[in-house]
């Protein structure tokens, strides 16, 4: 603060100076004396004197070319800034820099911000925060340039005191548009992940959209009266037109903005499905894609976009071996044995008679839950009941992150119309009914998650529960209430 406060009397000092020399308000011939305007005289003549005080005006001594005025304005900032540093230093010698920001006005506080004292930030926060404001708009506007500025530099750590001075700006609608879209789009680190290797003549691949918002982070918790919509506009190869485009034609989901938890949420996950074509090359070749996206954003209760801003990005595609695995397979035998040891299995749930078939609905069977409650590496796993040596495929399980824990439900269904799936699921269902036990066999399949592509490996391991009894439940609504507890049974190895 000493130094803030040294560098502001130097200042000071500088403004004062030019402030006594003043500025040119007129250029000519002018008694250096009195400063009466010569214009018309002839002042070269050896006896001539001025009009006004009567000097002898001949000699180039006695005249000056223009005439200043020294500025007002320039001694009151002067002398603010010499309050404020002769402030400053005192306050940093005595601890008591806070209570001396608070004292000065708006511009020095704002002044001191661009500066880089901490506490003149701390001090910003207060006064942006006011309701009703007491700053004027001239600085407000200087704050939020401020914040904006900050925002845009990456190099920069993102300091929340910031994130809540726009924040306050925007919730008291004092951003303009171009302003609100810097905000939004320095606010959210966009990445899309694709998954960049496919086998001849596949369908699609994998992509994966997340959105990080570090450059938005506030101090606490706060809504704003907008909506912000971000979402894949459309896809496809360099080149050529899009294979797919979105028409939103505003019937996509919104989200209204809650600073509080825009901290790295998920956008979703998905894969093209129409790329059979472009894929159907020799491995070794490389299709080049695009996608566009978008963000919009839109009053709450309004349809009409504020902003749209969209952005383009590109990828390479390699075609590779089918003989070639996307997703490896891990044989870890200590994460191998992790898995063997911790994960449980929950009675397999069935309702005492199957539910008459619905049209456009699934007729649940069986639920079934496995639990964990140690973390472990990505699977990808297939799970299958065992009945009279043939395996019936009951679900799947897919885990792309390592959590603290894993509880993963699985729903064995029959699709609606499917007559011959429905006379099978019968079968199984009498079958458990008279065994009241059934073994349940889990194994590894990296194909499920080829179109994830933030997975690269899975572990590779299979394992099987035998004994597993059976709950007999009344309603479907029984049936799928998520299992809470009771998981139990020992997993053990079972033969590829």
């Amino acid at each position: 603060m000493i130094l803030i406060g040294i560098v502001l009397l130097i200042l000071g000092l500088l403004v004062s100076i030019l402030a006594f020399r003043g500025r040119i308000v007129a250029r000519g011939q002018f008694c250096r004396k009195c400063r009466f305007d010569l214009a018309g005289l002839d002042i070269e003549a050896a006896q001539a004197k001025c009009p006004e005080c009567g000097c002898e005006i001949h000699h180039e001594s006695a005249r000056r070319p223009l005439i200043r005025r020294r500025s007002r304005v320039g001694f009151m900032v002067a002398t603010i800034l010499f309050l404020a540093g002769g402030g400053g230093v005192w306050a940093g010698a005595a601890g008591k820099s806070g209570a001396i920001i608070a004292a000065m006005p708006d511009p020095i506080v704002l002044l001191l911000t661009d500066l880089g004292v901490d506490k003149a930030l701390d001090e910003l926060v207060v006064r942006v925060s006011k309701v009703p404001s007491t700053m004027s708009k001239a600085s407000w506007n200087r704050a939020i340039e401020q914040g904006l500025a900050f925002q845009a530099d990456q190099t920069l750590v993102w300091d929340v005191r910031w994130g809540e001075v726009l924040f306050q700006g925007i919730d008291q609608g004092r951003l303009s548009v171009e302003q609100l879209e810097r905000y939004f789009v320095n606010a959210d680190e966009v990445k899309i992940t694709v998954r960049d290797q496919v086998h001849p003549g596949a369908s699609g691949f994998g992509y994966l959209l997340e959105l990080e918002s570090t450059r938005g982070r506030i101090m606490t918790f706060g809504r704003v009266a907008y909506q912000l919509n971000r979402h894949v506009k459309s896809y496809g190869v360099q080149g050529e037109d899009p294979i797919w485009t979105r028409d939103t034609d505003g019937r996509y989901a919104r989200l209204r903005l809650s600073f509080s938890s825009r901290t790295s949420p998920l956008w979703g996950q998905s894969a093209t499905w129409q790329m059979h074509d472009y894929f159907a090359q020799e491995p070794g070749n490389v299709v080049d894609v695009y996608f566009y996206y978008e963000m919009t954003l839109v009053p709450i209760g309004e349809t009409e976009p504020i902003f749209t801003h969209t952005v383009r990005k590109e990828f390479e595609i390699q075609i590779i071996d089918e003989d070639e695995p996307i997703v490896r397979t891990n044989k870890n035998e200590e994460a191998i044995r992790r898995v063997m040891d911790n994960m449980q299995i929950a009675p397999i749930r069935i309702m005492g008679e199957i539910e008459e078939p619905k049209p456009n609905r699934y007729t649940q069977v069986m639920r079934i839950m496995l639990d964990s409650s140690v973390p472990f590496d990505p699977l990808s796993l297939e799970v299958f009941l065992l009945i009279d040596g043939q395996e019936i495929m009951v679900g799947s399980i897919t885990r792309n992150s390592i959590l603290a824990s894993y509880r993963g439900h699985m729903s064995y269904g029959i699709k609606p119309g499917d007559a011959e799936g429905m006379e099978a699921a019968k079968g199984v269902h009498a079958r458990l009914l008279k065994d009241q036990s059934a073994t349940v066999i889990v194994r590894t399949n990296a194909v499920l998650v080829e179109k994830i592509p933030n997975i690269e490996e899975v572990l590779g391991v299979d394992f099987m529960f035998e004994n597993v009894p059976i709950e007999i439940v009344e309603t479907s609504r029984e049936l799928n209430t998520p299992i809470r507890d009771g998981a139990q049974g020992k997993a053990v190895p079972v033969a590829n």
